[in-house]
C-alpha cells in the first residue's frame, strides 16, 4: 500500500514538473521540439500539458492522499488515474507520431498502477460496487 501510495505522489510530482518544464518553454519540451505537434491540432505542448496535468497532477495526488488515509475508494480512484495515464500515452504517441523513453516508462507505471488498483479493489470491496452489494 506504502508503493502504490508513493507511485501515485511519483506520478503527480512527475507530471507536475513537465508542467513547470511547459511554462518556461512551450516550444520546446525536454528536446522535444513543438514541430512534432505539425500533424495535430496544438502549435504548442502549453495546452496538451495543462488538459493532463489536470488529470494527471491532481487525480493521482488525491487517490495517494487517499491511500493514506485508508479510504476504500482509492482502489477505484487509482484504476481510473491509470487508465488515463495510459490513454494520454497513447493519444500523446498518436499525436507527435513517435514514441520516446519517457513514454515507454509511463506506459508501464501507468500498467501497474491499473493492475494493482484493480487488484486492490478486488480484495478491499469498497461498497457500492461490489456484487455482494448490488445483489
Amino acid at each position: 500500500m506504502i508503493l502504490f501510495k508513493w507511485l501515485h505522489f511519483f506520478i503527480s510530482f512527475s507530471t507536475l514538473s513537465g508542467l513547470v518544464f511547459t511554462y518556461f518553454k512551450p516550444d520546446n519540451l525536454l528536446s522535444i521540439t513543438a514541430e512534432e505537434l505539425s500533424r495535430s491540432s496544438f502549435s504548442t505542448y502549453l495546452i496538451p500539458i495543462l488538459f493532463v496535468a489536470v488529470f494527471m497532477v491532481v487525480g493521482n495526488f488525491i487517490t495517494g492522499w487517499m491511500i493514506g488515509k485508508q479510504k476504500k475508494s482509492f482502489g477505484y480512484l487509482g484504476f481510473i488515474s491509470g487508465l488515463s495515464l495510459l490513454g494520454w500515452i497513447v493519444f500523446h504517441c498518436y499525436l507527435i507520431q513517435a514514441v520516446y523513453l519517457v513514454h515507454i516508462l509511463f506506459f508501464i507505471l501507468g500498467s501497474f498502477q491499473s493492475i494493482i488498483a484493480l487488484w486492490l479493489a478486488k480484495v478491499l470491496k469498497p461498497v457500492p460496487f461490489n456484487s455482494k452489494s448490488l445483489a
